[in-house]
């Protein structure tokens, strides 16, 4: 089987999407497919997964200007032509609201499209405070999906929603959340816990919908005997509002900001936390699967987050699953989190196994595979 797989790459080697991205052709190559990866970017990327790769310029996010949106939007679409016909699958990571692309599918092909989709792109749009994406996804995605033989979502949710806004009889769909590559991961060191201090840690490039401004309101709030403190480690768009807000909070010393970390310098920041923050707002955006609650998970940190992830069994005892809202995190609830599961000596190494078996790529990749299997065969 041949598959090309078409992919924005965001400039930046060491996220989770390209980390994803990487961990995804590796593993359909160890099946047994023949993978291509297109890579779309404005600058040619220097980084591991570009080799064997193609590479096609776009004027990619973030963009300058709206006449720069609707420019991308042109040349992803004509980028998505150009490989049609050149293997059995055409995977395409994200929906680009083009109205060219409806138009330009008409023609026969052979190749079966299947769009690999990560959240609910209206909500995303709302998010983003862009009235012109949410009318663009709201008019154009049912077009577009049309021209689709399957749909995978990283959540039900997703997958729910964009089934039956493609509303095709025989349309196939495959929930398959996302994982990763486990032995990429270092299992953390333990750190000691007195009972006294509790360092949480967040990776992440900070957006909206991980809503770490209600556990910089909680910690503002809580009154409690245990001293606590909140790394956070790497960059992004909301950055700037949170160190205001702590600002404004006075929490200077209770809220730390690292910037970007990789490395040696990241595995510190995993062996002196005890537990980590995922995603807390993810109704900002609709839906999503973090990649990083599976990275807490094969490092061995417990952690806190607000996603309806299928990958997690609720009797999952290291995940703190809280609810995706707006109010104040209760710092309280995490005290006594923390106090319960750090008590077991051996939680890293029971996180680490649940990820082996459940939340490796090599999982998840055996399963895209009998689902394009399946799109070939009918």
């Amino acid at each position: 089987m041949n598959v090309i797989y078409v992919a924005v790459y965001d400039n930046n080697p060491n996220s989770g999407v390209t980390k994803k991205i990487v961990s995804q052709v590796d593993q359909l190559k160890k099946l047994g497919i023949t993978v291509l990866l297109v890579l779309v970017c404005r600058e040619p990327p220097v980084l591991s997964c570009a080799n064997g790769a193609f590479i096609e310029r776009a004027s990619t996010p973030p963009f300058l200007s709206f006449a720069e949106k609707i420019k991308f939007a042109v040349q992803y679409s004509r980028i998505i032509i150009r490989y049609l016909n050149r293997g059995d699958i055409l995977y395409v990571r994200g929906i680009v609201a083009s109205p060219l692309t409806p138009f330009l599918l008409r023609k026969k092909r052979n190749t079966a499209i299947v769009y690999e989709l990560q959240g609910i792109s209206e909500n995303e749009a709302k998010l983003r405070g862009s009235r012109m994406g949410y009318v663009l996804a709201k008019l154009l995605h049912k077009y577009l999906l049309r021209t689709a033989r399957g749909i995978v979502g990283v959540t039900e949710e997703v997958t729910h929603h964009y089934a039956k806004i493609a509303g095709q009889k025989g349309m196939r769909v495959l929930t398959n959340p996302n994982g990763i590559d486990v032995d990429a991961v270092r299992l953390r060191i333990l750190p000691s816990f007195d009972g006294q201090t509790l360092d949480l840690l967040c990776v992440a490039r900070v957006a909206k919908w991980h809503g770490l401004d209600r556990i910089i309101k909680g910690i503002s709030e809580y009154k409690g005997r245990v001293n606590v403190r909140f790394h956070v480690v790497g960059d992004g768009s909301e950055i700037p509002n949170l160190k205001s807000l702590v600002a404004d909070l006075k929490l200077e010393n209770s809220v730390v900001f690292h910037g970007f970390k990789t490395g040696k310098e990241l595995d510190s920041f995993f062996d002196k936390c005890h537990i980590a923050v995922s995603s807390l707002a993810i109704h900002r955006a609709g839906a999503g699967s973090p990649l990083k609650s599976k990275e807490y998970c094969a490092r061995g940190i417990p952690f806190v987050d607000s996603t309806t992830d299928e990958d997690f069994d609720p009797q999952f005892e290291f995940r703190m699953k809280i609810r995706s809202e707006e109010n104040p995190i209760n710092i309280e609830q995490i005290v006594e989190f923390a106090g319960r599961v750090l008590r077991d000596s051996d939680h890293h190494e029971k996180m680490r196994k649940y990820a082996i078996e459940r939340l490796d790529w090599s999982i998840k990749m055996k399963r895209l595979k009998d689902f394009f299997e399946e799109i070939v065969k009918s």
